[in-house]
């Protein structure tokens, strides 16, 4: 039974990973602060240019 929760949990996870947009690959959580700086929305600008408009993040 507890084989069977953790594939349907996996599966649960992966598919919802697998349909959103791309996006930046996703770091650590510190590094991702990092790299934002003291501007977000400029450094938000940038993986916007390469992977359009509509693109994922994962933060936290």
């Amino acid at each position: 039974m507890d084989l069977l929760m953790s594939w349907i949990l996996w599966l649960e996870f992966t598919l919802v990973w697998v349909m959103l947009p791309l996006g930046p690959r996703p770091y650590l959580v510190i590094r991702n602060l990092l790299e934002m700086g003291g501007k977000p929305h400029k450094s938000l600008a940038n993986p916007a240019k390469i992977h359009g408009p509509i693109m994922s993040l994962r933060l936290g």
